[in-house]
Formats: structure tokens, sequence, C-alpha cells
């Protein structure tokens, strides 16, 4: 993975979203939605429900699981005044949450909600888009109930995730452009994989599409490694695909970092790359921000649960097989 690829802690740099962008909603939004935001934008304060405060709370008993999440700074008391159903609806995600985008009803009878009750608490979390000027989004659901439907073997097998909302810009990068897939389409390979082709179209540069592509399979193999090990429940969390959409500013980091390239191997040769590491490491966090050209992370912990002894999470380990092989279709 380059040394772009992820970050774990917001920096203070990096370029201010455009007006207007899913990370600067209105305030008629942010009331709808009940997320505000702190710190110039950096953080997102996202009102929830105990369960999903107590599963943040305790994957500090799992650093390498939160390598895969917004950084958690915290939860806050709120006064009350936050309504919101027992259940939140399974497809309202924290990716329409940072768009401020209403809630939709759920589809699934098992998860709709019986009743309202108030919202005590926030968590505090890295806001993703942070530090992108365009950000470009897709937002993933993921081990999904399988459909109660008969097989056909004359048609594609069924997948357990589904594309809950994509957001990016046209061809000129002025615009922005959403879709809202339809909810009440069988997700297959194929059909996914037409919704990445809408996320990653093909009026993006092609070494950088094709880039993005095989970053995004590294980081889901790493994933898929890591939840092997860990023994958890994430039904209805989501994968939140991000890349930069400003045309100059990925040119301006890539054109950088090649240049980085040839620089270290220059001070590998001369012996010289040790001499300023003291003062390098103060620099670190800004710099891998102002480089960020794609993220990619875990999200929406509504359902998700701890499980000792109860071993792997294999629906969500197939629905990861399942983004790999879509990735890979469309490379």
């Amino acid at each position: 993975m380059t040394e772009f690829a992820t970050r774990n802690v917001p920096a203070d740099s990096g370029p201010q979203p455009d007006p207007g962008s899913p990370q600067d909603p209105s305030e008629a939004d942010q009331e709808e939605s009940g997320v505000m935001f702190a710190e110039g934008g950096e953080l997102l304060i996202k009102p929830c429900h105990s369960n999903e405060r107590d599963f943040y709370e305790q994957t500090v008993d799992h650093p390498n699981f939160q390598l895969f999440l917004p950084h958690y700074f915290g939860m806050l008391n709120l006064s009350g005044e936050q309504t919101a159903s027992l259940l939140m609806p399974p497809t309202q995600t924290d990716a329409d949450l940072v768009g401020a985008v209403p809630p939709r009803a759920p589809e699934d009878d098992s998860l709709r909600p019986i009743h309202s009750v108030p919202l005590q608490s926030a968590v505090c979390i890295e806001n993703l888009l942070h530090g992108f000027s365009k950000p470009c989004v897709i937002d993933v659901k993921m081990a999904l109930p399988s459909p109660t439907i008969e097989a056909n073997p004359t048609e594609p097998p069924c997948i357990n995730i589904r594309v809950a909302s994509i957001k990016t810009h046209d061809e000129s990068g002025q615009n922005r452009v959403e879709y809202e897939p339809d909810q009440q389409i069988i997700s297959t390979t194929d059909s996914i994989a037409e919704e990445f082709r809408k996320f990653l179209p093909d009026h993006l540069n092609h070494e950088y599409r094709e880039f993005l592509i095989k970053e995004y399979n590294l980081v889901l193999k790493e994933l898929s490694q890591l939840i092997a090990t860990e023994e958890v429940r994430l039904p209805h969390s989501s994968l939140l695909f991000i890349y930069e959409g400003d045309t100059e500013r990925q040119q301006r980091i890539l054109a950088e970092e090649s240049e980085s390239d040839v620089m270290a191997d220059d001070e590998f040769m001369s012996g010289s790359e040790f001499d300023d590491e003291e003062d390098d490491d103060d620099d670190t966090m800004e710099d891998a921000n102002d480089k960020m050209l794609y993220d990619l992370r875990l999200l929406d912990f509504t359902h998700s649960t701890w499980t000792p002894g109860q071993g792997q999470d294999a629906d969500f380990l197939q629905s990861l097989d399942s983004l790999r092989d879509v990735l890979r279709l469309i490379l």
C-alpha cells in the first residue's frame, strides 16, 4: 500500500471542501440528521444508540481492527432532545449522515423499529471526507441476510452486499452526481460491478482508475485477513470507499509522490536518509493528510457485536470475497 493510502488520525492541514460538498451540509440537513461537525470539519459528532457506542468503546481492545475504522475520539453525553428509532434503518448509513441525507425507511421487516427512544450519547469520530477537495464516495452495505427466493441455476448467484449510495463528480469535475441504486434489485456480482463503474467511470484517468482499484483490493485483502482472526459480528455494517475527484490535485499528488520516490532512492544511495529523521517525524501526519488520494474504512455498527468464543464472521468474509470479485471484474 502506498504512503498516502490510509490515515488513522486527522491532521490540521489539507484542502478544505468545496461549498456544497458532502462534507458541508446545510443547517437544515444537519438538523435532520442530528450530526454535528467540529474542529473545522475534522471531527464528526454522531448521535447513536448504546450498542454502537459500546462497540466503539470496546475496539480499544482490538488495535488492529481500529486501523480500518474512523479514528474514535470518545463519546459525548447529550441532553436527550435528540430522538431516533430503537433500531436505525439498515439503509441509513454514516455516509448518509456525512452527506446529510434524510433517513430512509427500512426494507427488512426484522429490523423495522418498534418505537423511538431518546439518544443519550454521541460518538466523536474522524470525518473521513475531511482533507479531500472533491470526494467521490460509494457506500456498500455488508453481511446482509440472504434473500428469501428460490435459487435458479440459470441465473447468477445472489451475493450478500448492496450499494446504498454513490456520490461522485461528472467529467468536468464541476458538478456533483448522486445515484441511489434500486434497493429492490437482487445483488449479483454483475449488478454490483455496474454500480462500481458509476463510482469509477471511464472518464477517470486510466492509470489513476487502475491504481485505485488495486489499492482498494489490497485493503480488502488485509481486512479479510484480520476479520478471519477476530470474533466479531458485523451485520449491516458499511464499507466506505472514497477517492479524490479533483483532477488537478490528483496529478499534483501523484507527481510529488513520483519525485519523492526518486529522492528517497538518492538519499539511500548517499547514506543521508537518516540525517533529519527527528525533524521529519513531526511532519509525518500533516504530509500524509495532504497526500490523501483515497480511503477505505469500515463503519455503521448499530447491529455489530463482539462475540468471544463464536469464531469468525463467515457472512462478512463472504461479503469481502464478493467485493474483491467485483473489483477484479471492473479492472
